[in-house]
């Protein structure tokens, strides 16, 4: 039976370059460079894919390889054209440097040693030309490591912004390219503050999120006793609540939390759509503490969360090589971790 990250990693991969044209008529001095960049992750990609053993680090650069394809397959289909230049400059040069990022790491964790010595020189070669960019592992649902890679003064800063004496709802947004520790920070700030509120929530929305699943899910987390009897009696079972319309998802959320302090984590926020639904299911009440984390990857969602005077949108600079290197192997078995080490 056929590996389905492998099917879903290469499948995307010929998807996306079959699409590269739009771009590459459009903007083509924006994206020079691009398909040869993306052919020889996907030769990389395909040589991985006829191994019928894989190692921890393999199939996590795969995964990682696929969410940068996901993302470009995604802008592409978007409609790059109705965008101004400036902001579509920036992305194309951000898809660049996730891709050299993606090389990067392959080279620096000799990945390439089991496939085909061509592919391998063609890709060391165009990697010692350029700086290594951070990656991104998936640290979601109590999988990330408690401690924070990197400097602990950027989540002391984001806890002060949190913890303030703002009384009223407060979102606090942390923006930056695609695997530089967003999800890790955002983790280990909720574990260390989830305790100071009345409730609280961790949610990783990513691709295509369905806003009634991600708000049942909150609905949950913030209501941890909700099989008990008195829940059961106002309408909460959770057999039931899956069929409830969105709508109805959002009455209870907001009619639950309009007398609770909450602490909401929205991970991987990629529409201002989403943001706005699931705002409305968050009650902005005077005189209250509640505060709202979320990450994202892109500028116009970060300042669409953050309308209000006191809330706070922070730039992520990327992780240094040492930093990053920490975090990727966190992700990895600790067999894996000593074999690097060796």
């Amino acid at each position: 039976m056929e590996d389905p990250m492998v099917s879903s990693s290469t499948g995307a991969m010929n998807s996306l370059l079959d699409k590269l044209g739009v771009l590459e008529n459009r903007y083509p001095d924006l994206a020079e460079g691009v398909r040869e960049s993306l052919k020889s992750l996907s030769d990389v990609l395909h040589s991985f894919a006829r191994q019928r053993t894989r190692n921890s680090l393999i199939n996590e650069w795969m995964l990682q390889v696929r969410e940068v394809v996901y993302d470009m397959e995604d802008w592409i289909d978007g409609d790059p054209s109705k965008a101004k230049l400036d902001d579509v400059e920036e992305q194309i040069e951000e898809f660049k440097a996730q891709i050299q990022g993606a090389r990067d790491r392959c080279t620096r964790y000799g990945l390439l040693s089991s496939i085909e010595p061509s592919t391998t020189c063609a890709l060391q070669d165009d990697a010692e030309t350029r700086e290594s960019v951070a990656m991104d592992p998936k640290l979601l649902h109590g999988e990330a490591p408690c401690r924070l890679v990197g400097s602990d003064e950027l989540r002391n800063v984001l806890v002060n912004h949190l913890m303030d004496q703002e009384e009223r709802r407060k979102v606090v947004c942390i923006v930056g390219t695609g695997g530089i520790g967003k999800s890790t920070l955002a983790t280990g700030i909720y574990r260390q503050l989830q305790g100071q509120f009345s409730c609280g929530a961790f949610v990783h929305l990513g691709r295509n999120p369905s806003v009634k699943m991600t708000l049942i899910s909150i609905l949950k987390q913030v209501m941890p006793d909700w099989h008990c009897e008195e829940y059961l009696w106002n309408g909460y079972n959770s057999e039931d609540m899956e069929a409830w319309d969105e709508k109805k998802v959002i009455n209870k959320l907001w009619a639950f939390l309009k007398t609770k302090s909450y602490f909401v984590v929205l991970v991987d926020m990629r529409s201002i759509s989403t943001w706005k639904k699931i705002s409305c299911a968050l009650p902005n009440k005077d005189k209250s503490s509640d505060r709202i984390l979320v990450t994202t990857c892109t500028k116009d969602i970060a300042e669409s969360c953050c309308i209000h005077p006191g809330d706070f949108v922070h730039p992520m600079e990327r992780l240094s090589e040492k930093d990053s290197k920490t975090l990727f192997h966190s992700k990895l078995p600790v067999s894996e971790q000593h074999r690097l080490l060796e």
